[in-house]
């Protein structure tokens, strides 16, 4: 019986509160559920992450996780739909969804970890 009324009183509570922050135009204030936000675990062509190299072909990434490249001539990164880091010559570079990253000149360094975060990274 208690958890039956404690449940009515939250759900009153709820509604409450959810029509007071309309009527005052501060939105929905009600709890977000466990699946409002999900990772991505990959998305579509359109939105990947691509490693273009000086002898084509490039290789393009569409699911989240880490990769490793292909180790040689790399010409540009384009993040696409993406968000993470890299691993070039060494340093970890960060990088938000539409960056590009052009390495014309040092073609003797390689990504040698490439990492899409299933979630926006922070700073982006």
């Amino acid at each position: 019986m208690k958890l039956t009324t404690h449940l009515r009183l939250r759900v009153a509570a709820v509604a409450a509160l959810t029509a007071l922050t309309t009527m005052l135009g501060l939105g929905v204030a009600t709890p977000a559920s466990a699946g409002t936000i999900t990772p991505m675990g990959c998305q579509a062509w359109s939105a990947r992450a691509e490693v273009v190299f000086l002898n084509p072909p490039s290789t393009a990434y569409t699911c989240s996780g880490t990769h490793t490249p292909r180790n040689n001539g790399v010409k540009q990164f384009r993040a696409g739909g993406w968000s993470g880091y890299f691993i070039w010559a060494g340093r970890r570079y960060n990088y938000c969804d539409g960056d590009v990253f052009d390495f014309t000149g040092d073609i003797y360094f390689a990504i040698t970890t490439l990492y899409l975060s299933p979630t926006r990274m922070s700073g982006c």
